[in-house]
């Protein structure tokens, strides 16, 4: 008998189905069927896993529970409940290494398209308009990168590349890092800077005038 998998999904589903469904008896749940689909199953695939639903459909008797779940993202903290963590049978794997380059490319876009305005162009080009004007510069403007994890490392060796001056806060402080250079301990942060509320108001009303902020996709 050919091991069952179920693929968590949004709506979207990986371009690469045929060659899953090719391994295993392979059926597609969303997070409202997950509940009567996981049961019993061999393997879970999370190719959405920004959610509360695996957990929630988490079979109660350990027996039922998937031997393997892997998430297609880098980040396996909505995973991370006592349920799974507790099993020595479930092995959880996540996608290490495969998002690095493609998020450090997404990242330099969206910094070109501040810099220069893409938006604006798009809606002029829409409007069938003609307006010059001034945009900024990249080269020797500031990054802080939150995080050096190899997502991390991958976007400020892609920054650097193109004239960007980059450091990074992490959990160890180094002063010759050889991706950051500087590497800053939360620590030495002011507090509106420190923890993982980072990303809400206090850092964002408190960065230098003509700052820009970016947060890649957890996953492509």
């Amino acid at each position: 008998m050919a091991d069952r998998l179920v693929v968590l999904h949004r709506g979207i589903l990986p371009h690469n189905a045929a060659g899953i469904e090719s391994l295993a008896d392979t059926v597609y749940a969303t997070e409202e069927e997950l509940p009567h689909l996981l049961p019993g199953a061999d393997a879970l695939l999370c190719w959405h896993s920004i959610t509360p639903a695996v957990e929630a459909a988490w079979p109660e008797d350990p027996s039922s529970a998937p031997n393997w779940v892997h998430v297609a993202a880098a980040g396996v903290d909505s995973l991370l409940f006592p349920a799974l963590v507790d099993n020595p049978r479930v092995v959880l794997t996540n996608s290490r290494g495969v998002y690095d380059r493609p998020i450090a490319e997404y990242v330099l876009g969206l910094i070109l398209a501040l810099a220069k305005d893409f938006p604006g162009t798009w809606e002029h080009q829409r409007r069938r308009e003609w307006r010059p004007r001034d945009s900024e510069r990249i080269d020797g403007r500031t990054v802080l990168v939150w995080g050096t994890g190899p997502i991390g490392r991958a976007v400020a060796r892609m920054l650097r590349a193109v004239g960007m001056r980059v450091s990074a806060v992490g959990r160890t402080e180094c002063a010759e890092d050889p991706d950051f250079g500087t590497v800053h301990a939360p620590s030495g942060l002011r507090p509106a800077w420190q923890g993982r509320t980072t990303w809400c108001s206090p850092l964002l009303s408190r960065r230098p005038p003509g700052a820009w902020s970016t947060r890649p996709c957890a996953r492509r």
